[in-house]
């Protein structure tokens, strides 16, 4: 027997265990909620996580917004400069930024190559700044790597090159990346969501196990070194222009995040000659102390493919040209 009534009034990882849920009850079930109710362990950012409604949306606003406030994090930067917010790979297990970009063209979607990862899903993450970042950034990052509330703050003193959040802001950024944690429908296909909702116990389903829903998303987003190619690639200017638009146009335009980099193709193109675009891309700029809005991140093979930088570069050569 379906106990509907009963079902809108507790927790829907509970609608699990109590109840026949829903299709749509199922793919909106948090993770968390579901993992909790398995016994497993929370993490050790549990912060904000039962914020209030108010909370989360102050949060949203200091990610979208933080330079804009009165009170400014960041005179600078913004999270959404460098972070989407919702989901970017079709494939949570393999993050490809060939696949990113293929899925985000029909949407017409903006910044699916951001240097950043998507906070989608970041509280379902155990460590952070990952991989070649540690190599860079050393002590900086050590205590960030395993806690997601030091992640947020580095970012905001470093990275975004403002002041560390105080109490209730930090609550409130971290309210709003809680309500961004993956759900069921994230995880599973629509065709295991309707097998699971014609079970009268579902939570005993092998599907929701916590080894298999564990296999189908990464605990930290990979960031390797860049190797270049021993061979150049041959890139082509089609999509070069998609991959300049979903990336580098991102923010520098200015009606977009950072209007203080408006790009020159004619300067983009010698730079992409001489190598200096190169740098800069796989490289970053450190900030400097005196110049502290001279800074960019830069993009790990996993946020820039070396195809999709060949094909940037064929498209500002025959921009160039013209």
């Amino acid at each position: 027997m379906k106990l509907s009534g009963l079902c809108l009034l507790i927790p829907n990882a509970l609608l699990l265990l109590a109840c026949k849920p829903s299709e749509p009850e199922l793919a909106k079930t948090p993770l968390w909620e579901l993992q909790e109710a398995q016994g497993l362990e929370l993490p050790n950012h549990t912060l904000g996580r039962d914020a209030s409604a108010k909370q989360r949306e102050a949060g949203k606003t200091l990610f979208f917004s933080g330079r804009d406030l009165e009170n400014a994090q960041s005179v600078y930067f913004n999270c959404i400069d460098c972070h989407r917010v919702s989901r970017e790979d079709p494939l949570l297990s393999d993050p490809d930024p060939e696949q990113r970009l293929a899925a985000a063209l029909p949407k017409q979607a903006r910044g699916s190559l951001l240097p950043g990862s998507s906070m989608h899903g970041v509280v379902n993450r155990e460590h952070f700044y990952n991989g070649v970042y540690q190599k860079k950034y050393g002590g900086l990052v050590q205590r960030a790597s395993k806690d997601l509330v030091e992640a947020v703050q580095v970012c905001a003193e470093f990275c975004s090159q403002g002041r560390r959040y105080d109490e209730a802001e930090l609550e409130a950024m971290m309210a709003y990346l809680w309500s961004l944690q993956l759900t069921l429908g994230d995880l599973l296909s629509p065709e295991e969501l309707a097998s699971l909702s014609k079970l009268d116990a579902p939570l005993e389903s092998k599907v929701l196990r916590p080894e298999s829903l564990n296999a189908r998303y990464l605990k930290a987003s990979p960031a390797s070194e860049y190797v270049p190619p021993e061979t150049p690639l041959v890139g082509n200017p089609q999509r070069g222009k998609a991959v300049f638009e979903q990336s580098c146009v991102s923010c520098h335009q200015a009606d977009r995040n950072s209007p203080m980099y408006e790009l020159d193709i004619q300067r983009l193109h010698q730079g992409f000659e001489n190598g200096k675009i190169l740098d800069v891309v796989r490289k970053g700029i450190d900030p400097d102390p005196g110049r502290k809005d001279d800074y960019m991140p830069y993009y790990t093979p996993e946020r820039l493919s070396e195809q999709q930088y060949a094909d940037m570069q064929a498209y500002i050569a025959k921009e160039a040209n013209k």
